[in-house]
């Protein structure tokens, strides 16, 4: 039976958030929560689309066909857009074997990084989401004492991460299988057959039930650990099997509160949803209307600057306007500092409703800090998993810059193109008989017996004809009908 009403639960709730956050406002408190509450994966995803136009196609190949059209011997096929699958099988890496090889251990090393990059954003999530219950139990925002003190449990939870997360991957991937066989069987994904939206609306439609339902009962899986299980871990300083058998015992007494407090938490959601629409948008307002008088005061400041101080002066107002812009960015995200503490401090508030003997802040009322000296430990693998995607980043484009310049170095010409003086044509406008190509995909100015140009990217040669590459397909010139190709 619940100790207290949900109503009073929120109640706690909120009065606990508002006595962390503002009784007294530390800006140094909100930073190091915001840093806790991130590195605990308590902030939301994003998402976006990709969208494709193949009307340019259709606009460059006309043009291309009109001109030609004036070598009435050889004609220009357009070729169709390959399908996905045709493209992968045309990749040259597929057909030779010695370009394979750099490139599947390339990828085999990159795979590896971002495999241990994961692995360390998991082990340092797990142990900072008892970081996170420490912070608003003891109303304390460290950091490096909560981390190792919490430790094992933290271990214990990134050990659970690992297989549950493997487990449902399979699940929701076995339930795929059928669908994307099906389709990749009608032809659509080869070109054998058009693409049919509806069509492949009509073959995932069977499997689209059970892959929600089951996606549901993950989530709600999940949901239950963060909300349930992580608080019993840190009450107990247990592994998660124990605290999933406490919670299995608590659970039949009091099954119908614990629904009632998934749907009442889904209504809080759905509230903090448009608190933090109105956030932003008033937020976005004041930020603009911030960063207006700055770029103001900063234009004046650059108009009325002699001219021989100028280019010092800009290059300070730029510097100046980025680190606005950075500080704006960082005291909007910590305008919704609240809502992550609010949901944090509810379940555990609700937790100590149906058992006592799990009522979290009354141990932290009772344990001493004497064992703050026993954590003086290095942090430095946290702050290395932190700073791991500018590694990443940096790493990428030292590769990036190499490429060009070892491709350069030991590569060779794919391919010539012979060129032989035509008629009517004057010699000032012919080029040596021989011509080499660059290998690299770059564009390539084409000039056409009939004086008209374009640019494209060479596809492949033959002894007859040349393909040329735009975007969105391909097509085919003579030879015959190209009087020179230039970079």
């Amino acid at each position: 039976m619940k100790k207290y009403s949900y109503a009073r639960i929120i109640q706690m709730s909120w009065q606990r958030t508002a006595e962390i956050l503002f009784k007294p406002f530390t800006l140094k408190k909100w930073i190091m929560l915001g840093i806790i509450v991130l590195l605990a994966g308590q902030i939301g995803g994003f998402n976006f689309n990709i969208k494709g136009d193949k009307n340019d196609f259709n606009k460059i190949a006309a043009e291309i066909a009109k001109q030609a059209s004036s070598a009435p011997s050889q004609a220009i096929t357009i070729e169709p857009e390959k399908s996905p699958l045709e493209k992968i099988r045309s990749l040259p890496i597929l057909n030779d074997p010695k370009k394979a090889i750099p490139v599947v251990l390339a990828a085999g090393v990159i795979i590896m990084l971002l495999g241990l990059i994961i692995f360390l954003w998991m082990w340092v999530n797990a142990n900072f989401s008892f970081v996170f219950i420490d912070s608003v139990v003891r109303n304390d925002a460290s950091l490096r004492v909560p981390f190792h003190r919490n430790k094992p449990q933290g271990n214990s939870y990134l050990m659970w991460n690992i297989i549950f997360s493997s487990v449902a991957a399979l699940i929701l991937i076995g339930i795929l299988i059928p669908p994307i066989a099906a389709i990749a069987k009608s032809g659509m994904l080869d070109g054998r057959a058009a693409f049919d939206i509806l069509k492949i609306f009509a073959i995932i439609k069977p499997y689209l039930s059970p892959f929600l339902i089951i996606a549901f009962l993950l989530m709600l899986i999940a949901l239950t650990v963060l909300d349930f299980i992580l608080p019993i871990m840190y009450k107990r300083k247990t592994g998660i099997l124990k605290a999933w058998a406490e919670f299995l015992r608590i659970f039949p007494p009091n099954a119908v509160d614990i629904v009632l407090y998934f749907l009442l938490k889904l209504a809080l959601a759905i509230l903090a949803i448009l608190v933090s629409i109105a956030i932003i948008i008033a937020g976005v307002i004041l930020a603009l209307s911030a960063a207006g008088i700055c770029g103001l005061l900063g234009w004046l400041i650059y108009i009325v600057t002699p001219q021989a101080a100028k280019a010092v002066i800009l290059a300070i107002l730029v510097i100046v306007g980025v680190c606005v812009i950075t500080l704006l960015a960082i005291l909007l995200t910590l305008l919704f500092l609240p809502i992550p503490v609010f949901f944090r401090i509810f379940p555990i508030y609700f937790l100590s409703s149906i058992d006592e003997s799990l009522d979290l802040f009354a141990l932290a009322a009772e344990e001493k800090e004497a064992d703050a000296g026993r954590y003086k430990k290095s942090m430095a693998l946290v702050w290395f998993t932190v700073l791991s995607p500018l590694i990443v980043i940096a790493i990428f484009l030292a590769v990036t810059l190499a490429i060009p310049f070892f491709a350069g170095a030991n590569g060779k010409p794919r391919f010539t193109i012979e060129e032989r003086k035509p008629s009517g044509i004057e010699s000032r406008q012919v080029r040596p008989a021989k011509k080499t190509v660059d290998p690299k995909d770059e564009l390539v100015t084409i000039y056409l017996k009939n004086g008209n140009s374009f640019k494209a990217k060479i596809e492949e040669e033959s002894a007859n004809n040349i393909s040329f590459g735009v975007e969105g397909g391909t097509f085919i010139l003579p030879r015959s009908d190209i009087l020179r190709i230039e970079r």
